[in-house]
């Protein structure tokens, strides 16, 4: 069942800094988008209750993080265009 929070939201954090310049709209559906919905149904078919609660526990964590999660150089995404 969809939540308030997933796995993909966790990654994509600082999504909106990921959309700043180019066309947001062309990189958030051709990219992004199918990204975290893969993300979302890889979870779904091997959830478990253990794995929900970390899921609640890594976002509470990143709630009350006092800095914001640096850029990995590994989640580039390709320019949209």
């Amino acid at each position: 069942r969809p939540g308030i929070t997933s796995l993909a939201s966790l990654k994509y954090f600082d999504e909106e800094d990921l959309l700043r310049g180019g066309d947001a709209d062309d990189l958030y559906t051709r990219v992004i988008m199918p990204r975290k919905l893969e993300m979302d149904l890889a979870y779904m078919e091997s959830r478990t209750l253990w794995s929900d609660l970390k899921v609640i526990a890594m976002t509470v964590a990143a709630v009350f993080r006092s800095g914001r999660r640096q850029p990995n150089p590994d989640d580039s995404l390709p320019a949209a265009g």
